[in-house]
């Protein structure tokens, strides 16, 4: 019975310093993640559009479900195995700029990914900026040191490199 007491004690108190030092942290973030793949921005810009093929070439996508448009501005669902978010393209400028953004309420975590496409010869250079936040410090000292906070732009690029790569074949 001492050994429960004393392990609830000690989880309690790592979770009270998480709490304190996620508190510490700002609420938001701003990163960066670049590649350059073997495509032309067209057939780029048309594959990170085409939401219905992302569980095609995105591992961590089970399925999307087109929403109903917002204002003229497209939505979608995408369902994972960790559960589901959505996204509104709030900016779209072909072969150039997307810009997504997570509209749903109530979430630990929201923001935007804004997807910038630059010619560079026969490749395309994909620069994914996420401007996002996070609310509960703990997940914020999470984010920061055990996810990271580019591990999913660093997924979606290695996805996206690969999807390109198979199309060229």
């Amino acid at each position: 019975m001492i050994y429960a007491i004393e392990i609830l004690a000690l989880l309690a108190g790592v979770g009270l310093v998480l709490y304190l030092l996620g508190r510490r942290l700002p609420r938001e973030h701003r990163a960066i993640r670049s590649t350059r793949v073997r495509a032309t921005p067209d057939a780029v810009f048309r594959t990170i559009t085409d939401v219905e093929a992302f569980p095609q070439w995105r591992r961590e996508i089970r399925s999307v479900a087109r929403l109903d448009d917002v204002s003229g501005r497209r939505r979608y669902r995408e369902i994972t195995g960790q559960g589901t978010l959505s996204f509104e393209v709030t900016e779209e400028i072909p072969e150039k700029r997307l810009v997504t953004t997570i509209v749903d309420e109530g979430q630990p975590f929201g923001g935007r990914w804004t997807i910038d496409l630059l010619r560079a010869g026969d490749e395309t250079e994909v620069t994914i900026t996420e401007e996002g936040f996070v609310n509960p410090p703990i997940f914020r000292v999470l984010s920061r040191y055990v996810f990271g906070q580019t591990a999913t732009m660093e997924t979606y690029l290695r996805s996206l490199e690969r999807r390109l790569e198979a199309a060229t074949r």
